[in-house]
């Protein structure tokens, strides 16, 4: 951007994928106490011991045994007449100056038609979001997940598995991003359980800035790594009574 992300306040984060299928999200604590979306759901229906029965209930009683992937055909359906267009304008007249989308959640599945990974949509969701968003003179961005709760990744701790997910799908995935689409900003999740030199950040890091000097970056670039000032604060989605629960706890211990 000739002026700088840096210098634009307002913006909106999308999180849209086919957990928007199912759009479900239990209202309850869980015992890990991780408040998320229906971004969520995938790994709620596996791990029912973290995060209660709630989710998978749902998908039995609504769904059956249907395999979360299987939502990917439903939302490419179900978004036939999406106009990308429609979205933007309503984002300009809020006040947005940039839009970020997530490019691929933790479910692994891309919005877009990716070489590389196992999961991804046949139509370029991301590449009609950025074309409107040019159009408007939007900022345009892309939430990018370094892990992903699928057979590539694996949970992690399979070094010779994670080191091929890197190479093969996460590396790949990240330049194919950044080349085809050229955004202004990369918002990186999805690092929490490795370091940055375990994602190979640096590497990516100076190939990205070599190619694009105005990108800017999150600092969610591994468990070892963060910028003095904090991209943001994630609690997520609690109840009013909740928070004020919160505000009662902090209030004692003053």
């Amino acid at each position: 951007m000739a002026d700088g992300l840096g210098q634009k306040t307002k913006g909106i984060m999308l999180h849209w994928g086919i957990y928007s299928v199912p759009a479900f999200n239990p209202v309850r604590k869980t015992k890990k106490g991780i408040y998320n979306g229906s971004e969520w759901y995938c790994q709620r229906l596996k791990n029912t011991f973290l995060y209660g029965n709630a989710t998978k209930s749902y998908h039995t009683k609504k769904f059956g045994k249907r395999d979360y992937h299987a939502f990917l055909e439903d939302f490419e359906k179900a978004t036939q007449d999406w106009k990308p267009e429609s979205w933007v304008e309503l984002f300009k007249k809020s006040g947005a100056e940039y839009v970020i989308i997530t490019s691929k959640h933790h479910d692994g599945v891309a919005l877009y038609p990716s070489k590389f990974g196992t999961y991804h949509t046949k139509r370029d969701y991301l590449g009609e979001l950025c074309e409107a968003c040019r159009k408007q003179g939007l900022g345009f961005g892309l939430y990018y997940s370094l892990m992903e709760w699928t057979p590539a990744y694996g949970n992690g701790k399979s070094a010779k598995k994670a080191s091929e997910y890197i190479d093969k799908i996460m590396i790949p995935q990240i330049y194919e991003l950044h080349d085809t689409y050229l955004p202004d900003f990369f918002w990186f999740d999805g690092d929490w359980g490795q370091t940055s030199e375990f994602w190979r950040m640096e590497e990516i890091l100076r190939r990205l800035f070599s190619l694009n000097q105005g990108l800017c970056v999150n600092d969610r670039l591994g468990k070892n790594f963060q910028f003095p000032v904090k991209d943001c604060e994630t609690k997520g989605d609690k109840t009013e009574r909740e928070k004020e629960k919160e505000k009662e706890k902090e209030k004692e211990k003053e």
